[in-house]
């Protein structure tokens, strides 16, 4: 039954992490000039959160594991972006996604650590 509770939140995870980006991708499409920014800060909060509160156990490593990992891919889909043409700097390479993406995971996981030192209590 272990095994079927992490093999559903690694799933639920791998959802996450390609779900949400696509989905924020397409809706904001002729919305915003980049859609990355927006994109990219959204879905590492979502990453750290759900691998905080869906997590069978360990979830503070877990959320410090789906941070890792949601970087990493990041840092593979976000490293060499350019400026669209819509922007004021067309075609000159950025990565604003990418930091923008890694400070908003960290700074998630920081609070999210506070706050279970906080609740510890309430957690038991």
């Amino acid at each position: 039954m272990v095994i079927v509770k992490w093999l559903l939140y690694f799933a639920g995870l791998f959802v996450v992490l390609v779900g949400i980006p696509l989905c924020l991708l397409l809706s904001l499409q002729g919305i915003a000039c980049r859609e990355e920014p927006i994109a990219g800060p959204l879905t590492a909060v979502a990453v750290v959160v759900y691998s905080y509160w869906l997590a069978p156990d360990y979830k503070r490593l877990m959320a410090v594991c789906g941070f890792l990992i949601g970087a990493a891919g990041s840092y593979w889909f976000l490293n060499a972006e350019w400026y669209p043409q819509c922007h004021a700097l067309a075609y000159q390479q950025t990565r604003l996604s990418l930091q923008l993406t890694l400070t908003t995971g960290l700074v998630t996981q920081l609070l999210l650590h506070w706050w279970h030192n906080k609740n510890r209590r309430l957690l038991r």
